[in-house]
């Protein structure tokens, strides 16, 4: 299992590389054609999911640096995850929450269980909250 989840980590690091090169390549018309979260969503978003129990949660966990974000589903679930990690991880109410009292500003930004996350703020609203217009994001969806 552990050559499987190793795979699996370099699969998703290397699709991490190629959108971002992805992106410098890109017209800045395109860009500019879009709002900042339009963009964040056609252009600045990997999606990865291969199934269950190939290591996703382990690898935002790996990953996930100080001034990273990873957002979840909920409360609990960041607390007894994530807990001793050492990025920041909020629920996708706490996301919502926090918007209205501060500007959450994050270059790399994890949504775990994208299908959860979403159904407790909707994709758009959760982007608007998150996008820095003029800040190189990376928004990272792994899972169903």
């Amino acid at each position: 299992m552990i050559e499987l989840a190793d795979c699996f980590y370099k699969l998703i690091d290397n699709l991490i590389s190629l959108n971002q090169k992805r992106r410098r390549a890109l017209d800045p018309s395109v860009k500019e054609s879009m709002t900042p979260a339009q963009y964040a969503i056609s252009f600045a978003t990997v999606k990865c999911d291969i199934g269950r129990m190939v290591g996703k949660t382990e690898y935002v966990k790996r990953r996930a640096a100080q001034g990273a974000l990873v957002v979840v589903p909920t409360k609990r679930e960041a607390k007894v995850v994530y807990g001793d990690t050492g990025c920041d991880v909020l629920s996708a109410k706490q996301v919502r929450h926090l918007a209205k009292n501060k500007t959450l500003t994050y270059s790399m930004i994890f949504i775990e269980e994208p299908t959860y996350t979403f159904a407790a703020v909707p994709v758009r609203n959760l982007y608007e909250i998150l996008v820095v217009e003029g800040m190189d994001q990376t928004f990272v969806q792994l899972g169903e």
